[in-house]
């Protein structure tokens, strides 16, 4: 027999439509308090000379707060990633990076973490960091991005203000919704071992090029560490995942994004559901504000990886798991390189030439060092060996007529303490010529 459904009575209708009324006296009773509130009526009376995004901005207050961080020039954000409840190791964040951004000058630094790197985690002893987040959830379910800031924090002595985390079903969702992104591959690859939905391995392929890529297909892009011509390493993985996020920033702060109201539920929706985050609303939208200036072409990449930025090597923990422990037993060296992030955006824009002359009987001195200032944003035009292998000191020739950025940051890695501004006679086809002395070695 069919179930039936009792008409409500009169009273219970009297009584809805009270309730109905009284939520919308409410409603109008705030937005009246509201619209008489100084910001408020000062935003309205000038409505046109502004845009709808800086309007919003006025209206929600954000442009009067300051971020942390924003007073002394740089805001640092963790930007994680993991697989989520679907996957194996759903706590494990395989994605680390560190946002830093300069609110005055809009300039952005990427610094990749491998998820291998040691750190202290509190309460658990030296462990890789990516078990930081798996850790912290293990205590108290949402407090593992607080735990992975803190331990990053704490080794790189640097203060975290602001952590992201998202899950692998959060990023496609975004993505999908945003209609893809543009990616520029780099070069094509193959791998054969990328995981599969049965728990087992299948082939995916990439070719070079820009491309529309869907969620998926972005997923599969960024999570990719067995392809073939060059790019089978956690570290190759590393710049694809720096590609995607400034193309993530790209598209998701157009403005026609923000005019679209369907897309923002959306959007928020996603988030909701699949971020972790310290951030506020109107945080958000000072930092949207901020990360619209950042000129993308001048943006700093770094990976720590072992070939191409020694800073890490690697060895095994007691119990044989892979590991990559700082190069001189301690963090000092690492924690200066990301202090001085910045110094190498100002560097990079400059475009300054350098040559690199081995003046000591050490061979591959001048290509090693060659490979540690390219992976700081540096371009050097070549490298060889100097007339003799006699130089006791390392002499650093400045024929740049004021690329003072580039100079103080080839200093800063080589630890001089001095440049020599080179006399008229002394020719050479760079801005800088680098003679590597036996303090070098």
């Amino acid at each position: 027999m069919p179930e039936t459904v009792s008409p409500p009575t009169p009273q219970a209708t009297t009584r809805g439509k009270f309730f109905l009324y009284l939520v919308l006296i409410l409603v109008l009773a705030g937005l009246t308090w509201w619209s008489r509130q100084p910001h408020v009526q000062a935003t309205l009376a000038d409505w046109e000379q502004h845009t709808v995004w800086e309007n919003i901005k006025r209206l929600t207050g954000a442009d009067d707060k300051l971020l942390t961080g924003e007073n002394d020039g740089r805001i640092n954000i963790m930007l994680l990633g993991m697989g989520g409840v679907k996957h194996d190791g759903p706590y494990l964040t395989d994605t680390i990076i560190l946002a830093s951004l300069n609110p005055t000058t809009s300039d952005l630094a990427l610094l990749s973490i491998p998820r291998d790197m040691a750190v202290s985690i509190p309460g658990n002893g030296v462990r890789k960091i990516n078990s930081a987040n798996a850790y912290g959830e293990a205590r108290e379910p949402g407090s593992g991005a607080k735990l992975a800031s803190e331990a990053l924090s704490s080794t790189l002595q640097v203060p975290i203000h602001y952590y992201f985390r998202i899950d692998f079903g959060g990023l496609v969702s975004l993505i999908h919704q945003l209609g893809g992104l543009k990616i520029n591959v780099d070069r094509a690859f193959v791998d054969n071992q990328y995981p599969s939905n049965d728990s087992l391995v299948q082939t995916i392929s990439f070719a070079a090029g820009e491309q529309l890529m869907s969620g998926e297909r972005v997923l599969e892009y960024v999570r990719s560490r067995h392809g073939s011509a060059g790019e089978g390493s956690d570290f190759a993985r590393a710049r694809r995942q720096q590609k995607v996020l400034i193309a993530f920033k790209e598209k998701l702060l157009r403005l026609s994004t923000f005019l679209n109201p369907s897309l923002l539920v959306k959007l928020y929706s996603t988030l909701e559901q699949n971020i972790e985050t310290n951030v506020e609303t109107w945080e958000m939208l000072k930092f949207a504000k901020i990360l619209k200036k950042v000129n993308t072409d001048y943006v700093v990449h770094q990976v720590l990886d072992p070939e191409t930025n020694p800073l890490l090597v690697e060895t095994r923990g007691a119990d044989g798991a892979y590991l990559l422990v700082p190069r001189t037993g301690d963090y000092n060296e690492l924690q200066e390189f990301v202090q001085n992030l910045f110094q190498f955006s100002a560097a990079s824009q400059e475009q300054a030439t350098i040559m690199i002359a081995n003046g000591t009987a050490v061979p591959g001195l001048a290509e090693s060092t060659a490979r540690e200032l390219t992976s700081r944003g540096l371009k050097v035009s070549s490298f060889g060996n100097a007339d003799n292998k006699n130089y006791p000191t390392t002499l650093l020739h400045d024929l740049s007529a004021g690329k003072t950025a580039t100079r103080e940051a080839i200093m800063s890695i080589l630890k001089l303490s001095e440049a020599l501004t080179t006399s008229p006679n002394f020719d050479a086809p760079a801005d800088f010529v680098i003679i590597l002395g036996q303090d070098s070695i």
